[in-house]
């Protein structure tokens, strides 16, 4: 193995953006590798085919589930590299953000590498969310991407990709930093509010900003809220 950087697509199934995106740059470039996250998923083109791939770390190589056999295939993999990219899709136009699932001073450093705008700190704090791959990277996180169907999207997290392969880094893009601080409930919203993806609003009396709105089929939750973090606060990273 020469390359250092690891990037992983079609962790769930019915996300390929990561696999088109992965499958065009290497046509050109060969300094980095990748491999599809789950291809017996991404066959069928569903999420998963017995349980939640990014809900399955740190694997076990024993089950007789696929995605907790596979789970520990991809995450002792990335003990060979020094940096794991696994790729997201979301289906609503969220852009492209970054979440640190495992908020370490070596991960951000990673994250600051890539042209990105958002970033957030995606603790596991809510059962839903537990249990990540990218809790198990050496150093790594998630790129998220919305809307995944979307070949605005696609051109532009291959752009990110190969600028960061690149070491092109826009050294005048401010960063924002956000942090995951629980689901956003139906009960909570009132009938007329609006909802935009990364658009901060008033609500409950502190400023949130929503994501992943009507993203998951949970029956109570709509989406999730992030506070987005002070200088002060972001020390602890930088």
């Amino acid at each position: 193995m020469t390359n250092k950087i690891l990037f992983i697509g079609g962790t769930h199934g019915d996300e390929p953006i990561g696999v088109v995106a992965l499958k065009q740059l290497s046509e050109t470039r060969s300094d980095f590798d990748w491999i599809i996250g789950n291809p017996r998923a991404l066959q069928q083109q569903t999420r998963y085919t017995e349980k939640d791939l990014n809900r399955s770390a740190p694997g076990n190589t024993a089950s007789l589930i696929y995605e907790e056999k596979r789970a520990d295939e991809v995450i002792q993999k990335s003990q060979n590299y020094q940096y794991t990219v696994d790729i997201h899709g979301a289906k609503n136009n969220m852009g492209i953000c970054i979440l640190i699932t495992n908020p370490t001073k070596e991960n951000f450093a990673l994250a600051k590498q890539f042209n990105i705008q958002n970033i957030v700190i995606w603790p596991s704090i809510t059962p839903e969310m537990q249990y990540p791959m990218s809790e198990f990277f050496p150093c790594g996180f998630e790129i998220e991407c919305g809307n995944k169907s979307d070949q605005q999207t696609i051109g532009q997290l291959t752009k990110i990709l190969s600028d960061f392969l690149d070491g092109k880094i826009e050294n005048t893009q401010q960063k924002n930093i956000y942090r995951m601080i629980g689901p956003l409930n139906k009960n909570e919203i009132q009938k007329n509010s609006v909802l935009r993806e990364f658009e901060e609003i008033n609500f409950n009396n502190e400023k949130i900003t929503p994501v992943f709105l009507g993203t998951y089929d949970y029956p109570e939750i709509i989406g999730y809220k992030l506070k987005k973090l002070s200088d002060e606060e972001l020390k602890k990273y930088f």
